[in-house]
């Protein structure tokens, strides 16, 4: 699996065009500065898809509609979204081509990068390293205002090295951050067998059996 948590271009494409830049990400704003028309509706097979917006009539063919379902919550649309602009991106900055890929390894490859864009343009790494992100005690209880899931901001955390890149939460979650919890990628993943433990701890009532360790480096 490529790792893309070293990739400084993308890194500084964020800081230069996140909006805002501390805080929130604005979707509404962001959509607008990319020719974007964000679209919530009841969806049937998907969270959301990013297509050519055929409704619009201007001059500029380039022009997007990014389509969330209503049935998600707002913090989960906003991620949806960020997804959806991280396949903008790999198509119109990038230059990656547009295919329906033959084989689930392609897919994977393009939704676990969407993935990683999303949670680098939700909650930028560059941020935790500032107050208040810069001790465990204000990094919990400011990222909920940046409305992303814990899972997101744990992500973020290890791919920084701040803490353990596969660990347990309370309830029985297994975080790993060397296949993103994606399911193409965890089926040989070394986290597989602390998933299977965690169900078999769960079968059996004993929540003692699997301990991974949390280490803040601050």
């Amino acid at each position: 699996m490529r790792s893309f948590y070293d990739d400084p271009y993308i890194e500084r494409w964020i800081e230069e065009h996140r909006i805002p830049d501390f805080g929130r990400l604005d979707m509404k704003v962001m959509a607008e500065c990319f020719n974007m028309e964000i679209v919530i509706k009841e969806l049937e097979h998907a969270k959301g898809y990013l297509a050519k917006n055929k409704k619009d009539k201007s001059t500029d063919p380039n022009t997007f509609m990014v389509l969330l379902d209503s049935k998600q919550s707002y913090s989960e649309r906003l991620f949806t979204f960020a997804h959806e602009f991280g396949h903008y991106f790999a198509w119109e900055v990038l230059g990656w081509v547009h295919i329906v890929a033959p084989n689930e390894g392609q897919n994977a490859h393009t939704e676990l990068f969407c993935d990683w864009f999303a949670r680098e343009l939700l909650l930028p790494r560059r941020l935790l390293s500032e107050p208040p992100f810069d001790n465990l005690y204000g990094a919990y209880t400011t990222f909920p205002d940046f409305c992303v899931s814990e899972e997101t901001f744990l992500l973020q955390r290890m791919a920084r090295g701040d803490i353990s890149p596969q660990f347990k939460l309370p309830d029985n979650e297994i975080i790993c951050l060397r296949c993103c919890n994606y399911e193409y990628y965890r089926r040989n993943c070394s986290c597989n067998q602390y998933r299977k433990q965690s169900l078999m701890v769960l079968r059996t009532e004993n929540a003692d059996q699997l301990k991974l360790p949390i280490i803040f480096s601050k």
